[in-house]
């Protein structure tokens, strides 16, 4: 039986171009929004003819995981579907990736589900995020301060396969779509957990934003929606000034400093924050970022330490960012093109906003005017 919520999936699908006999890895935790998304989905592909794979994994974190693993095994035997259960470590991968319980669990989780795309020779993965994921993503990233790349939150597509067709509907809406069709779900007891930032915003952050307007959910996610466009926009704006600004390679991103302080100050700070990128997965905070405004305009011969043992250094007309900075010989010799520019004493370190910074006295020797800059990879 057709209604909003399969119109609405079934639109998504068109929309990135998804085809008759494309295959959808179904990312299924055996809660209500996944097991809603594998059950629209199976009407749409029985009309559409598209072929999925149910995935799920067991994070090792609670008791209940294996109940929950049970349960989506039999869900897919019972519909018909081929499926892959998994068990991982979550915690343990955790910590060789240095990062917490919940963003290790996320990343462990899409390298099980690339891993079995890649199997099943998949071109999609669904996964069930809802617009109440959404609203508290949103939430969440303001309130640590995000700029607009953070609060676009959770994108609709992401690496070109990973796909939420569930984005724009509420979890409320989707609950009362299994009750009316008679399908059972799990609830996982850690949605509840006070501990967790996430639940505290959606149990007491957003009921209490909905008193002042009952449709906050929605608005938040059109928020992030805009913010996803103009980041975007802001996007093609980078890629048309970077070949005359910003040279990459595997090693370092080297930095036009005369032309980029000719830019407006917000495309300064989403360059040099692009360019960080192209070295690692490194987001600059607000005040390492402002640290690096502050090199383009201050003396030269300034050493910052970023994260990860990137470090950045100014000297001559560049802003050099990679794994270790030069030798005061190399930023005494060399510039892109080869020209002397100063030569620099020994460097004396203090700390400014939790960077490590390096200050150098120079003194110039020569000014090699604007160096050739041209975009080498990335």
């Amino acid at each position: 039986m057709r209604n909003r919520l399969y119109d609405a999936v079934a639109r998504m699908l068109c929309e990135v171009g998804a085809r008759p006999d494309d295959r959808i890895v179904v990312a299924v935790s055996g809660g209500a929004d996944s097991v809603c998304l594998l059950h629209l989905l199976k009407q749409i592909a029985r009309r559409r003819g598209f072929l999925l794979h149910v995935a799920h994994l067991d994070h090792q974190f609670r008791p209940e995981a294996i109940e929950e693993a049970h349960f989506v095994e039999k869900l897919a035997q019972d519909w018909q579907l081929p499926v892959t259960i998994a068990t991982r470590p979550v915690l343990e991968e955790a910590k060789k990736l240095h990062l917490g319980k919940q963003a290790g669990a996320r990343a462990v989780r899409y390298v099980f589900l690339m891993e079995t795309a890649q199997k099943v020779n998949a071109r999609w993965i669904a996964t069930g995020h809802t617009c109440d994921d959404q609203a508290e993503t949103y939430l969440m990233r303001l309130l640590r301060g995000a700029g607009v790349r953070g609060q676009s939150a959770i994108p609709r597509v992401r690496d070109g396969m990973i796909i939420r067709p569930l984005l724009g509907i509420l979890h409320r809406d989707i609950v009362a779509e299994l009750k009316r069709s008679g399908i059972s779900w799990v609830e996982d007891p850690s949605n509840r957990m006070p501990s967790c930032l996430r639940n505290r915003i959606r149990h007491e952050l957003i009921p209490l934003l909905e008193r002042y307007n009952p449709a906050i959910k929605k608005g938040l996610c059109r928020q992030a929606r805009c913010a996803r466009d103009e980041d975007d926009w802001i996007g093609e704006v980078l890629r048309a000034h970077i070949p005359d600004v910003v040279s990459v390679n595997r090693e370092e991103v080297v930095v036009n400093v005369r032309r980029m302080q000719a830019l407006h100050p917000a495309l300064q700070r989403h360059l040099l924050q692009w360019s960080l990128r192209q070295l690692s997965d490194i987001e600059l905070s607000f005040e390492r970022t402002e640290a690096l405004m502050s090199a383009l305009r201050g003396p030269r011969g300034k050493v910052y330490g970023l994260s990860r043992g990137f470090c950045a250094q100014r000297y001559g007309t560049v802003l050099r960012m990679g794994r270790s900075t030069p030798s005061t010989d190399q930023a005494e010799a060399k510039t892109p093109n080869g020209a002397s520019s100063e030569r620099a004493s020994a460097p004396l370190r203090t700390n400014l906003g939790g960077a490590c910074i390096t200050s150098t006295t120079v003194e110039a020797t020569a000014d090699p005017g604007p160096p050739s800059i041209s975009l080498s990879g990335g």
